[in-house]
Order: structure tokens, then sequence, then C-alpha cells
């Protein structure tokens, strides 16, 4: 990264220690110049250095363990990478420009829980949006922005563009979902309505298609898709927003808006023969998938083509030099990177995810710890990279604890649990912890050959939906047991436990599960499988 220059002045006649106070400079190697490690007649000697890591002071209230130490350096990687770009606002790094950019704000928020208690600094990154709002309505890409007044107007697409300025609607529903507090969509309710409307002011034909796009995309960057897919998102946040606050008619408003929008961006984007979003790549196909864009039933068939062109990528290799176009490799950037992982993890890919971020050639995270790196580099192609620290493609750690560790809320608030981990071929063992606004919520498992164990935590007053991957194997050659109790076998529920009720034999072999239904408690599931 660019170097940051302290100096300091001694007043002399004794030893004296300094310590910066009102800065942070992002930095892995520290120099000292005018000084000497060892006594000197003619300049000061060096007796002791330290660097001191710096983050907003906030709650840690997630962990992760996996037996295969790869994974926990993917994931100390990213969890390094948020941490260090939290310091009163969210930088999307600490060594170069040291903004606000706010794509990282909204595409990294859910990470950025599963590790640190953030409300209080997510909910002030509101505050700084609110305040820093256009009077034409815009919410900048930059905030706080030092660069222009609130009358200023839009200055290009560094200054207004949708994804980026997306957070202002995004960011507030996704602090609702984790926290449960409808206080923050109260503050914010009249940003997004007013940040909403300045939208509709840039549509063409429905359609809104300007702004930067999947920025630094090896495949490919698609303004019209992603700066688009964000804004239909926004109108469908909007709806349920409303819905959530009790405004009936403005929800019905919203409601008629994302479908007139959203039927705007698939007839224009969708190629319905192929279920899939042209031009073909990854971010186009994950992002309107995992934001609720993709037309009703069509969602299993889209996330199908998703597969198919990881395997066999149609994309083209970008031209800006951000990495190659290869098979099994990503090919997102700073906007749908996230969303490739959730969608992955949300159609059972764990495989998949497996070889993609574990690739020892670029672009893949295994790959930047073999360069050498210890957080996550701007750019996916890490020769080329300006910075040694960004998070746009720390998104990885929601899948460590959502999708591998099995973590997510169904309601808002964890008030009610899907615990589904996704366990890829040649792990052992993965171990979990998330300490919800409603309390600890632990997951950890351990595969075998020929066998399942694991256990799981629930807090007091929440529910939660346990799925159990029979991996391939027909769910009537399958033995469930809880605490040794055989609650499951044959094909049907067998015995009973207290707190656990058999629910359903959910999909299809091999991507099905046996699930139950269970109330607040600790659990130990066991299972034969393949």
């Amino acid at each position: 990264g660019r170097s940051g220059t302290s100096t300091y002045t001694l007043k002399g006649g004794g030893p004296e220690t300094w310590r910066l106070s009102f800065s942070t400079i992002g930095m892995r190697y520290l120099q000292v110049g005018g000084a000497s490690r060892t006594a000197s007649d003619t300049v000061p000697t060096i007796m002791d250095a330290k660097a001191y890591v710096t983050y907003t002071g906030s709650t840690s209230v997630g962990t992760f363990m996996a037996s295969d130490t790869r994974y926990t350096k993917i994931h100390d990687l990213a969890q390094r990478t948020i941490q260090s770009n939290m310091t009163s606002i969210h930088t999307d790094g600490p060594n170069y420009e040291k903004l606000g950019w706010q794509e990282v704000v909204w595409t990294t928020l859910t990470s950025a829980a599963y590790q640190q208690d953030i409300h209080d600094l997510y909910s002030k990154i509101m505050h700084d949006l609110r305040e820093g709002q256009r009077t034409n309505g815009l919410c900048p890409a930059i905030s706080p922005n030092y660069f222009y007044t609130k009358s200023s107007g839009s200055h290009g697409s560094y200054d207004d563009t949708p994804a980026w300025g997306g957070s202002a609607i995004q960011g507030p529903w996704q602090l609702y979902n984790i926290y449960g507090d409808t206080r923050v969509l109260q503050d914010n309710y009249a940003m997004m309505k007013t940040y909403l409307a300045y939208l509709k002011t840039k549509e063409s034909g429905g359609l809104v298609t300007y702004g930067l796009g999947d920025w630094m995309a090896p495949g490919g960057t698609a303004p019209a898709n992603i700066e688009g897919g964000v804004y239909v998102a926004d109108t469908r946040v909007m709806r349920d927003v409303a819905m959530v606050l009790g405004n009936t008619a403005d929800a019905t408003l919203y409601a008629s808006e994302f479908t007139r929008v959203q039927t705007a961006y698939n007839n224009a984007h969708f190629d319905s023969a192929n279920n899939r979003y042209t031009p073909v790549s990854q971010g186009n196909i994950a992002l309107p998938l995992e934001l609720g864009i993709v037309p009703e039933g069509k969602e299993a068939a889209v996330a199908a083509a998703l597969v198919k062109d990881i395997g066999a990528p149609m994309e083209k290799t970008n031209s800006g030099g951000f990495g190659a176009v290869q098979a099994n490799h990503v090919t997102t950037g700073d906007i749908s990177t996230t969303f490739l992982w959730r969608a992955l993890g949300n159609y059972n890919q764990a495989d998949l995810v497996q070889t993609m971020i574990m690739q020892t050639s670029l672009p893949s995270y295994l790959s930047m710890i073999n360069a050498g790196e210890t957080t996550v580099t701007e750019n996916w192609n890490i020769p080329s990279t300006r910075s040694h620290n960004h998070d746009m493609y720390a998104g990885i750690l929601e899948w460590l604890y959502r999708s591998l560790g099995g973590i997510a809320s169904t309601k808002p608030g964890f008030a009610e649990l899907q615990l589904k981990p996704g366990m890829p071929a040649g792990l052992a063992s993965v171990t979990v912890s998330y300490n919800s606004v409603r309390g600890p919520i632990t997951s950890a498992w351990n595969r075998a050959t020929g066998m399942v164990q694991w256990k799981v935590s629930v807090p007091v007053n929440v529910t939660a939906k346990v799925y159990l991957p029979t991996f391939g194997t027909a769910a009537a050659g399958v033995t469930v047991t809880e605490g040794g109790t055989a609650i499951f076998k044959n094909g049907a529920a067998s015995g009973t436990v207290p707190g656990v009720k058999f629910d359903r034999v959910e999909g299809v072999s091999p991507d099905s599960f046996v699930v139950f239904a269970v109330g607040s408690g600790t659990y130990q599931f066991a299972w034969n499988a393949q």
C-alpha cells in the first residue's frame, strides 16, 4: 500500500515514548528513519517499537475453526481485512484513500456482523448517509463526503452509482434482519424513500443502467446488469420495509413498482430459454438470484445455470487486468462476490465453493495466502494489485458461518434459525459460534467415514429447523439419533426426544436432508451417511 509517514521531534534530555493518536496508518512493515537501533552519539537510539491493531470498539461475537487449516487461514485473512477497515467509519481500504466507500458497507455487512457486534457502528454509518444525502435525493458513493456539499448535485460515476448509494436502502434492512431493531428502519425511512425516488428519475424504460458496475471483476463489470439489479432489489426492500413499519399505502405502491422494474429488468437481461442472465457471467447470474429478482419458480434452474457457467465459463476476461477467466475460479468483482458465495451456499454447492476458494492459481483466496498476503487484496490478480488490504471480496466470511457452519436466521433478530451446514468432501470438521442478539448459537460437526456427528445449541426463546444432509444415502437407509436415542429410521420418525420433532425429508438425492424442528437447548445428532 501507499506509505504513511509520521514525523516526531524529540524534546531531548532522556527517554521518550510516542504513539500516533489522532489517526491510523494501514501498513504491514515499519521503517524508522533518523534514528539507530544501536547506541549512537549522533542520532537517537530506538529502544523498542510496537505496532497496534486499531479498530472501532465492538464486541467480538463469532468464532470459527476447521480441521483443514487452509479454511482457518482464509477466515483470518477476511476477518483481519474487515476489522482493520472499521475505524469510526467503514473504509474499503485503510492504506490508500481511507474513505467511506459505501458499496462495501452493505455487501460485506453480514460478514462483519458474524464477527463483531456492528449494530452501533453501522447505525452511525446510516446516520452519516442521512447527513450527507444531497438535496436532489442522491446518496453519494462516499459517506462521509468531503468533496461536495449537500446542494452540489451529482458528479459522475464515482459520486453517483446505484450499487454504492444502495447502502442507504440495503444497509438499514440488513441491520433490521440481523438485530430485529425497527428503529433503524424508522430513522432512515425518509432517506430511503427520497433516494429511491431519485433513482427513478434515472430510469429509461424501467431500467437503470449507469454506474461503475461490478468493479474489478475478472468476468466484466456489466453496469446495466449489476447497477440495474441493485435498483430492482432496492425497490423490493422498500416494499418490505413499508410492510414492517405498517405503511400500507407505501407498501402497495412499492409492490407495484417492484413488479414494474423487475419485469423490465428480466425482459432486458433474462434468457428464459436457458434460465440465465446475459451477458452470461457469475456476477450477472448470482446477483439477481440472491436479490430476489429471478422470475418465481425459476430459481433452481438459474442456480444450475450458475454452476454450469462456473465449470465452463462463457464470460470473457476483462481487459482491465483483474485476472483471467478460468473454469472453477471466481470471476466476480466488488459488488457480486458476496452473492456468488451466498447463492452457492443456498443451493448446496459446498464442494464447488471449496474447489474455487482453494485454487492455487489466480484468482482465489488461497492464492493470496500462498503469495504471503495477510489481508484480502484489492485486485484478484495479485501482481497487479494497488492495495493489499481491501475488503470488497471479504464476503466469504458470511459463507463460512452461514453455509459451511450452517448458522442462518429465517426471522429478524435470529428469532428463528435455519441450521443447515455444507459439508464438503475431505473436510473432517468445522466448529462455529455466533453470539446473536438473542444469545449464543453453536454448530460443531464432524464427518468421518460412514458417520456424521453434529452438536448444535439454540438460544432461549428461539426455534430452529435443523437440516441433516444424507450425502446420497436414500432417506429410508438413514438412521438418526439424538443423544443416543433413535429419532428417525426406515424413512420415518422413530422414538421421541424432548424438544425435537421430525419435520420432513427435503430434496432429492444426493441433495436431500432429514429435517427436524427443535426448541432452545443443546442437541447431539448422529447419523450414517456415505
